[in-house]
């Protein structure tokens, strides 16, 4: 299902119906509503509560962006997409689907010691996945289950600056029923 783009010259009582029997979510900005598939939207929740949590590391906040590519040039930053959706019936009937969104976590940092950038890159690891282990959720509810670390892996290379280091963190997050 597309987004939707409405105006708000639409009377109360339409868009109300129109959420209430397509399974839709509205959301505003400026002059505008926009409506969204329940699928959609909550993908976009689970994908800020995954960027908000990021921004709650101390040495994270300010450098995180939503793509596979940043051109933040501070150190540590870090990197959030999606990289697969799957889906599979959860009702006989086939009108629900449990989803797993497997998302991306990449954290980056240069240092001009080899041991500090590991030490680095390390602690914020552990922050992320101790973050995500506090609360599975997400603080979405119970229908949001996130499990950290499914994958991960640590490259190295050489940077202009010193050493540099990326470290792949896969999350899955299960969605239940939409």
């Amino acid at each position: 299902m597309s987004s939707v783009v409405m105006t708000t010259s639409l009377s109360r009582v339409l868009i109300v119906t129109l959420l209430r029997f397509s399974g839709f979510t509205k959301y505003t900005a400026g002059a505008r509503v926009f409506l969204m598939s329940a699928p959609l939207a909550k993908f976009n929740e689970v994908e800020s509560a995954l960027v908000s949590l990021l921004e709650s590391i101390p040495d994270l906040a300010g450098r995180v962006t939503v793509g596979e590519h940043t051109e933040r040039p501070d150190f540590p930053r870090a990197a959030v997409y999606a990289e697969r959706v799957q889906a599979r019936e959860s009702t006989i009937a086939g009108r629900k689907m449990t989803h797993y969104w497997t998302f991306i976590i990449v954290i980056d940092h240069i240092s001009g010691d080899y041991r500090e950038g590991y030490e680095k890159m390390k602690e914020l690891f552990w922050a992320v996945y101790e973050r995500i282990m506090a609360d599975r959720t997400l603080g979405l509810g119970g229908d949001v289950f996130a499990t950290p670390a499914t994958d991960s892996r640590l490259e190295r290379a050489f940077a202009e600056k010193g050493y540099g280091f990326s470290w792949w963190i896969e999350v899955v997050v299960r969605v239940s029923e939409l």
